[in-house]
């Protein structure tokens, strides 16, 4: 089920910020708005400065009342690999990808933001498309974005992007099938396997270079398509190409296809985008076709996804994760210490007993970082015989991080599982697709947190029995660890509702 939401989509093109406004929850995404506009500065070191500012005059034109911001990533900065897992289930495979992506890399993991893709079930493991993003080109990014004032509520890389739109052009169908998608500045090759991406690769091969020597563009996506077949082990090859972002000469294509050795088509991925003609006018205005070439296609088609309609990499987590939460809780303390000052005599009683209330918090909190400590580290000293006056788990987190940066054990001894926990983003996208609205509507759902979080969902019963496959297909999903049977009422004219606890 796609999510009816108002979704803005930030991509960072060298010097130029890029922003498209999309609805999604149709049968296609509609452009709303696309803004766009270019840095100015004298030197490197205002480089940072002249982003912010332009971020700021780019928001300030946004006429969409409070959408949602997401980032797209260029997949130039991306490692991308097919691994086999020696796992099933979607939170073991989570947990094992980066360390099994880490000795394919000439530089140290802690460089990359890891996320992968599942491709299929084979041999008792999983194969999956893993994907590294730098990580210092994103934090860039997000700092350009948090200093203008936006938090972006995740990060997904363009080639998702072009793949959901692509997807959509091609209609259902089964098979390898590849897509060159050419960029003013470069180009990605992309293959897919039904609805799964299974292959994709950046190329320093622009929309000018194309025109130019349509044949060496077309030897170089002929040698990584050799080179992806023979991994497949003699399964089929690919039939046919679909190109994007160019329209070439009739002499052009020719030599191209010469070349290429298979048929090939060439698709406009923003022709059946409501709203199109939006994008095409807002830039940039080229002095030549190359300048437009897949434009606004990666931000749309991000947009798009974050509303559950293709796919998601998520790498908005680790020392990138959102931490608003943080700065809304500091914001609070200092506004609350403010008025204390101010009405103290009048607010002693109040103040005693908001300070229970925190200091009763705080001992909450410190219950939860010694369980962790526990679950991390069981045979730590400090686990075994806990220090006197752990006020707030101060003294626990401090071993527990001076335990962390001394560790050098296997890996296997961290339960890598306490940090691949689904995010907000996840479980609404899994609700999307397990409850469709024929057969249920949702209308109401809590997050219970602590130390075995839970979800209470409430509902509408529209189809009764599809709420049985609803039921189903929600206690299979690999986010949930239990899903509770559900409470059902009847209510008045022939109306009937349902609650449903779910566990992580």
């Amino acid at each position: 089920m796609k999510v009816s939401a108002r979704i803005a989509a930030f991509e960072f093109a060298g010097d130029t910020v890029r922003l498209a406004v999309v609805k999604t929850g149709g049968k296609t995404p509609v452009i709303l708005e696309a803004l766009e506009s270019r840095a100015q500065y004298a030197g490197p070191e205002e480089r940072f400065d002249a982003l912010v500012q332009t971020v700021r005059d780019v928001v300030g034109k946004v006429k969409t009342r409070k959408p949602v911001y997401v980032l797209s990533a260029s997949s130039a900065y991306s490692v991308v690999r097919v691994l086999k897992v020696p796992f099933r289930g979607a939170k073991r495979v989570a947990a094992a990808v980066r360390f099994e992506l880490e000795p394919y890399l000439a530089f140290s993991i802690e460089e990359l933001v890891v996320d992968f893709s599942p491709i299929r079930e084979k041999d008792g493991g999983t194969e999956v498309l893993a994907v590294g993003m730098r990580h210092a080109v994103l934090a860039e990014q997000v700092a350009v974005l948090r200093e203008a004032g936006v938090d972006p509520e995740g990060i997904n890389i363009d080639v998702a992007g072009l793949t959901s739109l692509w997807q959509a052009a091609l209609g259902p169908g089964g098979g390898l099938r590849a897509a060159l998608h050419v960029r003013q500045d470069g180009a990605i090759l992309s293959v897919i396997d039904g609805k799964s991406l299974v292959y994709f690769r950046h190329l320093a091969v622009s929309a000018a270079q194309v025109h130019a020597s349509p044949n060496a563009a077309a030897r170089e996506v002929q040698n990584l398509i050799r080179a992806f077949v023979a991994t497949r082990e003699g399964e089929q090859e690919i039939a046919s190409l679909t190109v994007t972002g160019v329209d070439l000469f009739e002499e052009e294509k020719r030599l191209f296809e010469e070349h290429l050795q298979i048929p090939a088509d060439y698709v406009d991925l923003l022709s059946g985008v409501k709203g199109a003609q939006i994008a095409r006018e807002a830039g940039p205005s080229p002095e030549s076709a190359d300048e437009q070439s897949n434009a606004w296609e990666p931000v749309v088609g991000i947009a798009a996804c974050a509303a559950g309609d293709g796919l998601w990499y998520e790498f908005r987590k680790g020392p990138l994760r959102r931490s608003q939460a943080w700065r809304g809780a500091i914001t609070h303390a200092v506004f609350s210490a403010g008025l204390a000052a101010l009405l103290l005599i009048g607010y002693v009683g109040f103040c005693f007993a908001d300070y229970r209330n925190r200091m009763n918090e705080i001992e909450l909190v410190g219950e939860d970082i010694r369980a962790i400590f526990k679950e991390c580290y069981p045979g730590a000293p400090a686990v075994k015989d806990p220090p006197a006056n752990d006020f707030g788990g101060m003294q626990s987190f401090q071993a527990m991080a001076t335990l962390h940066e001394s560790f050098s054990g296997p890996a296997e001894e961290l339960q890598v599982s306490l940090f691949s926990r689904p995010t907000l983003l996840d479980i609404l996208l899994e609700l999307a697709q397990k409850m469709p609205a024929k057969y249920v509507t949702l209308t109401e759902l809590r997050l219970q947190g602590g130390k075995t979080p839970e979800l209470v969902i409430a509902g509408d019963v529209n189809d009764p029995n599809g709420f049985n496959e609803v039921l189903q297909a929600l206690k299979q999903s690999p986010l949930f660890a239990t899903v509770s049977e559900p409470q059902r009422r009847a209510e008045a004219g022939g109306k009937s509702t349902f609650e449903i606890r779910a566990r992580f």
